[in-house]
């Protein structure tokens, strides 16, 4: 008796093969080289936040008074007695260094500029007669007419510089607009 299964030939009959069995694929992980990116724009905008911000804000205070400026110190002088010419008297309290500013407020200066002013009449005329220069600090001697005055007073102011920035130290003799004859008047 034979098998069904096998032949005359004695070899098993195989079936047709059927599709080829593949190794499951690997989804490509595609977030991982889109967060990589993200991180990195994040981070060079954080870096560009930063620099922004801190070249806005270390600025000194005196430096941030005068408008962050970097004029020269005889810019600031002429910037200062124009401004008592013109009798703007908190465009000039902004030209004073911030140590000054902390010891005499803007509206104390403009009482003084203007107790200046009543008792000796406003400025008419300036005109520098001789400046002094040290390293960082500068002194301006000019020649001030004063509406009531019979002649010219000398004024002097002395500048620093201070972080690139010149600011006024010291005004008239001693921290006064009056000029240092003057008997006081009210």
């Amino acid at each position: 008796m034979s098998t069904p299964s096998s032949s005359s030939s004695g070899k098993s009959k195989r079936s047709a093969p059927g599709p080829i069995a593949r190794p499951p694929t690997r989804r490509r992980r595609r977030f991982i080289p889109c967060l990589v990116v993200s991180l990195i724009g994040l981070a060079l905008l954080g870096l560009l936040v930063n620099y922004a911000l801190t070249t806005l804000f270390t600025s000194s205070s005196s430096a941030l008074l005068s408008n962050g400026d970097t004029r020269s110190a005889s810019a600031v002088a002429s910037d200062f007695m124009d401004a008592l010419k013109g009798q703007q008297y908190s465009k000039a309290y902004l030209d004073l260094d911030g140590a000054v500013q902390a010891l005499l407020t803007a509206s104390d200066f403009d009482q003084q500029a203007k107790l200046a002013d009543h008792c000796d009449g406003v400025v008419t005329e300036y005109t520098q007669i001789d400046s002094t220069s040290q390293k960082a600090v500068k002194r301006f001697t000019y020649s001030v007419t004063r509406k009531k005055l019979a002649k010219p007073y000398r004024f002097v102011l002395q500048l620093e510089q201070q972080g690139g920035s010149w600011t006024i130290t010291s005004y008239g003799g001693g921290a006064t607009l009056l000029p240092a004859n003057t008997a006081s008047c009210s």
